[in-house]
């Protein structure tokens, strides 16, 4: 005579057609058929769960970080993959050119250079996510930066002005500034060979700055006038 039917606990409507349930999560379909004579048949159930969405993998750094969105130290990377539906399987990621591997543990990044990590969560439901990628920029070495100092000579004793000139060099995030000072004064951003000329002994110090925010150690060169 009739089929009866609610989903989720809601109100119970005949049957009549086919109908939809879309939403995700975890749903029930209670149902009892009715004969011609008003038998009605014990109560069934059908649970099931619906999960149309993929996962969403978050990542979080931590290390020293410098400037410029450069490191200082080795980095390490933690993933978390979050799933509302039917929970997430596994993550997996690579370093670099290295292999697709299953993620367990932080993964510690290290190494002076640019590096990259790729990654990707799959639920249980088998979505999976669209490969997400991050860039962790390490630097942990100084600029190295040499003075040349050109004028003419007698002996240790310069007999004319002092050219002075800086070379900075740095292998990874490169050279931000070079500064320097003469005989204590007050610290100048190096921007081209320049002389002394005064008669006398002079002290000239300077050093170099990364992109990442590195300092060398002062240096300096020590002549006479």
């Amino acid at each position: 005579a009739s089929t009866t039917y609610r989903v989720d606990g809601g109100p119970w409507q005949t049957y009549t057609e086919p109908f939809p349930v879309r939403s995700d999560g975890t749903h029930l379909i209670e149902f009892y058929a009715t004969d011609i004579a008003g038998n009605d048949e014990a109560l069934q159930s059908l649970p099931f769960r619906i999960d149309t969405t993929p996962p969403v993998t978050t990542a979080a750094l931590s290390g020293t970080q410098g400037d410029n969105d450069w490191y200082t130290s080795d980095v390490t990377v933690t993933l978390a993959g979050g799933d509302a539906g039917s929970g997430v399987a596994r993550t997996d990621y690579r370093l670099d050119s290295g292999s697709l591997q299953p993620y367990g543990a932080p993964i510690v990044v290290s190494g002076d250079g640019v590096h990259t990590i790729v990654f990707e969560s799959t639920d249980v439901a088998g979505w999976t996510e669209v490969a997400a990628s991050l860039t962790v920029r390490i630097e942990t070495a100084t600029p190295a930066t040499t003075a040349s100092v050109l004028g003419q000579r007698s002996g240790d004793l310069f007999t004319t002005g002092v050219d002075v000139d800086f070379t900075a060099t740095d292998a990874t995030s490169g050279v931000a500034r070079t500064e320097y000072r003469i005989d204590g004064g007050p610290w100048l951003t190096y921007a081209g060979a320049f002389r002394i000329a005064t008669d006398g002994t002079h002290s000239v110090e300077f050093r170099s700055t990364d992109h990442a925010g590195l300092q060398e150690t002062t240096q300096r060169v020590t002549f006479r006038i």
